[in-house]
């Protein structure tokens, strides 16, 4: 017998040595991406020294002894953890992701060049004042501290060669409009209720998106053409927005609510938050507490801009929530037939602005076959509308452009955001928010007088005719705007005898409210929930304190469902699976925790639903022809008006299957043939057992990775995915993608929560839904995803300077003078 050992020694030596001294090197170097926390570092910028003292879960807390030293650390703070978040953002804002991703990201280059973003964010820059500007200054003098050191970049950079260019101030901006693009979608709603009336006719249109009274629309259908491929394919661009970089889509919006001290432990209020974004992977927000002289304030910041967007200072606590304000206009141009830089306007033809923009895009892999290619020339034509967003298709005869209050270049939103982190009153609170535009947000208030509010804020146009629903023409000034409704006229409360404020996206004004804010509210379940527990709560005399907000934060609770349950009871099952099944909804009580086989029943028998009522009449080219995402997001996302309205017996004509003219079918047999459907699918989804389909075997929370969510094994480093609970309505919300062969992904929910105890404000807590780190390397890259799924919130320190713990020195450049 002939022994191994020598050829194994061969190997080891060999192979498996050089192979593991590589890695260790690699991941020596790869370390000192990672950010210093102790030591002392010159920045020049600084006037005086700064202490940054990082938390066992990766907060800082910087105390300095001015304010511009504060945002000068904020920027190096948020270039040691996030510089590429930072990066990737300012590159999608600006249309520069093509430099660095090749051609597969041209055509989001062209439409975020086509929108503008950093142009309107440049002209922004001007019309800020001093504090603001120099706020900015100062971040960006941060951010390029760190960048001029001598370290290694974080793993992407290394993986797309690559290196950041110097951060400015209209990058910050350029990242506030992102913000506002990812709560502000209605432009993709018009060009889908547009397909559906000319597919449907505007009655069934209307049943099928119950928004409102639908007189108009005939009058404005006989001049409104948009072409059904352009309407396909720039519902497609926002689906790729959705996808591929994380940007608006279903479930963005937020909870918010305070109470009074009249129904809390201490006798002041309590104020909770928890903005509903992509689960991405850095969360969308970092949390951290900057201290100088008059600036005080602690809770989330967004990285890339320098101050607290939702938190608390010295004086007061806020918290927001996406007012689903309507601030998007499509309109119809009719352009020159022999001159496709003119377009007609109120009886003549007018030049367009036309902007010639170059998009460098870089060859595709391998590095090494890699040469410099000529920059593509970019055509962007505006009108007095704004960009035409159809141009990115291609030229259409008909062209589509975009009036949006975020490109409005007067756009001092920024200094609006600043301006909370130094309100001490509610006057001075609401004040500050005069000067916001967008994205258009609904604010909570607390201060330690005792006082409560609810403030909208944002830049609402007043339309001179028609509702913001569908596309309008543009050769007429018919459909203009007229200003923008009166900030002092925008819904506000302030200390109600209810004790009580609760914001979710639902409407925020009563009926007779004199102002069209929007068409498209979300629905109310989650508002309706949040109030419903605080109610019973005050009912019963129990005074609310912190546990009390933070559990209610996870509820899982779906009220939408009661809006079934009578249908559903009524229903004759036909087979002994379906009586089984209609056993299980018949006993669940609507918690859609991950451990509930009825969430996963009802769910999805409710999209099956929906599908059954609907798909025979979606036949039409409009909606088949090309891309078909409009008609899958028709068909897996439940409307829960329209299903109300057809288990009630009011819509029972859609129950009829119009594909079988021998026969009628109602409204239980169509229900029935959904549970089948729903029944096979879970089958094939889950273990084929009824007892095998709790909800969190088919429900997931994806936290994606920008870039390489999609790319094998790297994608195994990058992103997180976990089983979880909630859904669409809950107030743990939780919308899903269906998908057939990985069942419900959630890529929405809660990206920061926040409770805030006025009487205290060291008795507050708050918590990302990852970590505080963008570096994969670091172990706070996802910490933070246990905790945030068990509802334990980070204690939010509100301290003087320390001394006990370890901290990194910020110095300046020179010894300062006093």
């Amino acid at each position: 017998m002939f022994s191994n050992k020598p050829m194994l020694l061969r190997f080891v030596l060999g192979i498996l040595l050089p192979l593991t001294a590589l890695a260790v090197a690699s991941a020596a170097y790869l370390a000192r991406s990672l950010p210093a926390q102790q030591g002392e570092i010159r920045i020049g910028a600084l006037q005086f020294p700064v202490q940054v003292v990082r938390d066992a879960a990766g907060v800082p807390h910087l105390h300095a002894r001015t304010d511009r030293d504060a945002f000068v650390a904020m920027g190096y703070v948020h270039a040691q953890d996030r510089l590429w978040q930072m990066e990737m953002q300012r590159r999608t804002a600006q249309g520069r992701l093509s430099e660095v991703l090749g051609s597969k990201a041209l055509r989001t280059d062209q439409l975020m060049r086509t929108l503008g973003l950093a142009r309107s964010a440049s002209a922004a820059l001007t019309h800020l004042n001093a504090a603001a500007r120099d706020s900015l200054a100062a971040y960006a003098e941060g951010v390029n501290a760190w960048l001029r050191e001598d370290r290694v970049l974080p793993l992407e950079f290394t993986l797309l060669d690559f290196a950041p260019e110097p951060w400015r101030s209209e990058d910050s901006l350029a990242l506030l409009k992102l913000m506002a693009l990812s709560l502000g979608g209605n432009f993709r709603e018009e060009l889908e209720l547009d397909m559906l009336v000319r597919e449907l006719g505007p009655r069934l249109a209307s049943e099928l998106h119950p928004s409102g009274v639908w007189g108009e629309i005939d009058s404005i259908r006989t001049v409104s053409v948009i072409e059904a491929r352009f309407g396909r394919e720039l519902i497609g661009l926002a689906d790729d927005l959705e996808r591929r970089l994380q940007l608006g889509g279903k479930g963005a919006g937020s909870n918010a609510w305070v109470v009074s001290g009249a129904h809390t432990v201490s006798g002041l209020p309590l104020l909770a938050n928890d903005p509903h974004l992509a689960t991405q992977i850095p969360s969308v927000w970092y949390l951290a507490e900057l201290h100088g002289r008059d600036l005080h304030a602690t809770g989330a910041t967004l990285p890339g801009l320098p101050c607290v967007i939702f938190g608390h200072n010295r004086q007061v606590a806020w918290g927001g929530a996406s007012m689903q304000a309507d601030v998007q206009d499509l309109y119809v141009e009719r352009v020159h037939p022999r001159d496709d830089q003119q377009y007609e306007y109120a009886g003549r033809w007018r030049d367009m602005q036309i902007i010639e923009e170059r998009i460098g895009v870089r060859p595709e892999f391998p590095s090494f076959l890699r040469s410099p290619s000529a920059p593509l020339t970019w055509r962007v034509r505006s009108t007095l509308h704004g960009p035409l967003l159809s141009d990115v298709i291609e030229i259409a005869q008909f062209p589509v452009a975009l009036r949006w209050t975020a490109l409005d270049e007067d756009d001092t939103s920024y200094q609006a955001l600043l301006g909370l982190n130094y309100a001490a009153t509610w006057q001075a609170f609401a004040e500050a928010l005069a000067q916001h535009v967008a994205p258009a947000l609904n604010f909570v208030y607390a201060d330690r007088a005792g006082n409560i509010g609810l403030l909208a804020a944002g830049r609402i146009p007043r339309r001179r005719a028609a509702d913001g629903r569908l596309p309008v023409p543009g050769w007429n000034d018919q459909y203009e705007w007229q200003g923008a409704i009166a900030y002092q006229a925008l819904p506000r409360e302030f200390n109600p005898a209810s004790g009580v404020l609760v914001t979710a996206n639902n409407k925020n004004h009563p009926d007779d409210y004199p102002f069209l804010v929007s068409t498209s509210w979300a629905p109310p379940y989650r508002a309706q929930r949040i109030a419903e527990v605080i109610g019973e709560a005050v009912a019963r005399g129990h005074k609310l304190e912190f546990a009390d907000f933070a559990k209610l934060q996870g509820d899982v609770q779906d009220t939408q469902s009661r809006e079934q349950t009578p249908f559903l009871a009524s229903l004759q099952p036909q087979s002994s699976r379906q009586r089984e099944a209609l056993a299980v909804l018949a006993a669940w009580d609507g918690n859609s925790g991950a451990d509930a086989v009825g969430a996963s029943i009802y769910h999805t028998w409710l999209r099956h639903f929906q599908r059954v009522l609907i798909e025979d009449e979606l036949r039409g080219e409009l909606l088949f022809a090309g891309r078909s995402d409009a008609l899958q997001s028709l068909l897996d996302s439940p409307n829960p008006a329209f299903l109300k309205q057809v288990s009630e017996g009011r819509l029972q004509h859609w129950c009829d299957d119009s594909r079988t003219a021998q026969r009628r079918e109602d409204c239980a047999s169509s229900a029935l043939r959904a549970l089948d459907s729903a029944l096979d699918e879970l089958g094939r989804l889950a273990d084929p057992r009824l007892s095998g389909w709790d909800w969190g075997t088919l429900h997931h929370t994806k936290w994606s990775h920008s870039v390489f969510a999609d790319v094998p094994l790297l994608d195994l480093l990058f992103n997180r995915v976990r089983a979880s609970g909630g859904d669409e309505y809950t107030v743990n919300v939780a919308p899903a993608t269906f998908s057939k062969s990985k069942g419900y992904e959630q890529f929405f929910g809660a990206t920061y929560r926040q409770v805030i105890d006025v009487a205290d404000w060291n008795r507050s807590g708050f918590i990302t839904n990852t970590g505080q780190s963008g570096n994969v390397l670091s172990r706070h890259y996802d910490d933070l995803i246990a905790r945030h799924v068990r509802l334990v919130l980070l204690p939010m320190r509100f301290d003087a300077r320390s001394t006990a713990e370890p901290a990194l020195w910020l110095q300046p450049a020179q010894q300062p003078r006093h």
